[in-house]
């Protein structure tokens, strides 16, 4: 409590939020509330939802395309976690999601036989790891995971996660389902697979889990759901197919159109070159293009969505990088400009990017920034006329002018309009700059900073 009886209260499982109440006439109110749910984490639009729910390891946010005022448009509307119920879940557990590790960073949300799963990735690229919803419910519970067992970073002495895998810790890659439904790992819930490499994953919109040595290409195809609610992945139910590449560590297939886009060269957070191919499970696959991603010296993180193809630019050391995405032709590989968020950002986790095109002809690009602990999210419209183009920036950077409400810090609206709406520190007024164009088409970001 301060010195004007205001009392704050710090929330948030995983990430660094603030409360403010303050007492009106006996009964307390909320006064402000600051937001940091993301330290290196990305965000994943639902593909059910056309653009208007994303989820994070933890959260759902709701987004409201048709406002037109810059930050308007999103709200937290759910909380995926519970790890009071389910302790074993690695979101809850500091050691396997945070700290050194940075084990949980990726979400993906998918759908199986029209239920909802969560998978996720780490930063390093560790595993697959898969939650599934309860029924009328937002909470996600563990459901499956595939992995090799993992040395946790810089833990003495040695631990190993996830739990129980059968054997010493280096005696394969298994795959983990839940078989008893209490949301734990037991060693005879473990089966091994020969067919999957941590490193190198994609999950389509059908559930395909594809992965690769570095020149086979499988995909394990979910062979519906047990009676607990947990897809049954296995080699039984694994494709193969030769890529006639080597040096694989990166996947995007885009089950639509039978495209894979691949990248060869490089390592978990960085990029080589890339490879689109079309009719790709076919006879007639073809190579479409291939290119390197050369407006950085750093490429890392890729992803694909409708005639595009996204790439960002890793960390270099030191809060240097930058969360800006590279956009390049999928069919071509021409390159066609670049979303740009300002200077004070970096990417630095192995699956750093997502992208979703909604109906309407926009495309929602994220990007992890763990510089000042947010999901940087872009609206792009290529033809002009998606209608609203704003676009937002998940969750207000931390720091002691936050939680306080003074200093000098600024928050920035940044509007393609370049109107000043207001301008101020962090009090929670803004001002609105110019933004970017690329070619003929519109972006605008919202930068939050204090």
């Amino acid at each position: 409590m301060d010195a004007s009886g205001r009392l704050y209260m710090a929330y948030s499982q995983s990430g660094c939020g603030v409360k403010c109440f303050k007492k009106v006439s006996g009964n307390w109110y909320l006064d402000w509330d600051v937001m940091d749910m993301h330290f290196v984490d990305v965000c994943d639009i639902d593909p059910a939802s056309d653009g208007r729910k994303m989820y994070g390891l933890q959260e759902i946010y709701d987004l409201d395309m048709t406002k037109t005022t810059p930050g308007t448009e999103w709200k937290l509307s759910g909380y995926t976690l519970d790890a009071y119920r389910f302790p074993a879940d690695g979101r809850g557990m500091g050691i396997v999601k945070e700290e050194h590790e940075h084990g949980l960073t990726t979400a993906w949300i998918r759908y199986i036989n029209g239920k909802r799963f969560l998978f996720g990735q780490g930063m390093t690229c560790q595993w697959l790891p898969i939650w599934k919803f309860e029924d009328n419910s937002n909470i996600a519970r563990p459901s499956a995971f595939l992995t090799l067992e993992h040395r946790i970073y810089d833990v003495k002495p040695d631990l190993y996660w996830p739990p129980n895998i059968p054997g010493n810790p280096y005696s394969g890659i298994y795959i983990w389902r839940d078989l008893n439904n209490d949301a734990d790992y037991q060693a005879n819930e473990y089966v091994q697979t020969n067919t999957f490499q941590n490193e190198i994953v994609w999950i389509d919109y059908s559930g395909n889990i594809w992965s690769s040595n570095g020149s086979a290409i499988w995909k394990k195809s979910p062979n519906g759901l047990d009676a607990n609610g947990n897809p049954i992945y296995d080699d039984a139910h694994t494709t193969t197919y030769n890529s006639g590449l080597t040096g694989i560590n990166k996947l995007v297939y885009l089950d639509d159109r039978d495209i894979m886009v691949m990248n060869t060269g490089g390592e978990c957070r960085n990029l080589g070159t890339i490879h689109v191919f079309s009719n790709f499970t076919k006879s007639n696959k073809a190579e479409l293009c291939s290119f390197v991603p050369h407006q950085n010296d750093m490429p890392g993180g890729l992803a694909a969505a409708g005639d595009y193809i996204f790439t960002g630019w890793n960390w270099h050391g030191g809060a240097t990088g930058f969360s800006q995405v590279w956009v390049y032709s999928l069919t071509t590989g021409a390159y066609v400009g670049r979303l740009d968020p300002g200077t004070e950002t970096m990417q630095d986790i192995g699956y750093g990017i997502t992208a979703f095109k909604r109906s309407n002809g926009e495309y929602l690009v994220n990007i992890e920034d763990d510089g000042l602990g947010k999901c940087i999210m872009y609206r792009w419209c290529p033809s002009g006329n998606c209608g609203q183009v704003a676009v937002q920036q998940f969750n207000r950077s931390h720091g002691a002018s936050a939680i306080t409400g003074k200093g000098n810090g600024e928050r920035s609206l940044y509007s393609i309009d370049g109107r000043i709406i207001n301008r101020g520190v962090a009090d929670g007024r803004v001002r609105v700059v110019i933004a970017q164009e690329i070619g003929t088409s519109a972006v605008k970001r919202i930068f939050l900073t204090h």
